[in-house]
């Protein structure tokens, strides 16, 4: 699975989507409630950084306001409790990737526009100077080409004298 880019965007979408779907939201995600919502849907937005975004575990714990050894414990439980219940863990954390996808599809397109513009102006800058040293070497030619020519008028002269 690729790496996506973790925005407050991203957070904002997330976090409506658990409060969407749990009710819950950051404010109870981030507190020490031990009611079973609650610790669902940290459970949800834990897995969705790790997995979906790749983030450190220690990052995920300071947004989740929880230790960094908890993180890798909600992300084991994720996987049990995703073989009792796959539809409401598996096709959740789906459904919401699918959206995160199509989301981050659409930044990544920009991305790759503002790389096209950037090669696009250093292209032109290539052959500008392209084009100036065209310049310099027609000159530089046509300078040697007259050289030459001046060299042999000089001979033929020379040549002619000594005939």
């Amino acid at each position: 699975m690729l790496k996506y880019k973790f925005t407050e965007i991203e957070n904002k979408a997330i976090l409506d989507y658990i409060y969407k779907e749990y009710g819950v939201n950051i404010e109870e995600i981030k507190s020490n409630s031990r009611l079973r919502i609650i610790i669902e849907a940290k459970r949800f937005y834990v897995v969705v950084l790790r997995r979906i975004f790749k983030l450190r575990t220690v990052k995920i714990g300071k947004l989740a306001k929880i230790h960094y050894s908890n993180v890798v414990h909600h992300c084991k439980k994720f996987d049990e409790m995703s073989e009792f219940y796959p539809k409401e863990y598996s096709g959740r954390f789906e459904e919401l990737e699918s959206r995160i996808l199509v989301d981050n599809d659409y930044s990544d397109i920009q991305e790759l526009i503002n790389k096209r513009d950037i090669l696009n102006n250093k292209i032109n800058k290539l052959i500008i100077i392209n084009s100036i040293h065209k310049v310099k070497n027609k000159t530089t030619n046509n300078n040697n080409n007259k050289k030459e020519e001046n060299v042999r008028k000089e001979r033929k002269e020379l040549h002619r004298i000594k005939h």
